[in-house]
């Protein structure tokens, strides 16, 4: 399984999973800037859509570790 280091996403994209941690994991998509920056955490395994409903994400354990090591950095 890669590691935490090998996920590399946009300032935009880092400020959006620290957002949706905040909101207790689990985020509803409403605007096309909130779709793309999900898109580019889906792919780099941080978060995913919500099994119940396409319009929300959700962190991974990979995005949860990622903020993690990122937070534990600075």
């Amino acid at each position: 399984m890669p590691s935490t280091l090998d996920i590399k996403l946009s300032g935009e994209a880092r400020a959006f999973l620290r957002l949706v941690k905040r909101c207790g994991g689990r985020f509803f998509l409403d605007t096309p800037l909130q779709r793309r920056l999900a898109r580019e955490c889906i792919a780099a395994g941080a978060m995913a859509y919500a099994p119940d409903d396409s319009r929300c994400v959700s962190l991974t354990g990979k995005g949860n570790a990622y903020l993690d090591r990122m937070m534990r950095a600075h």
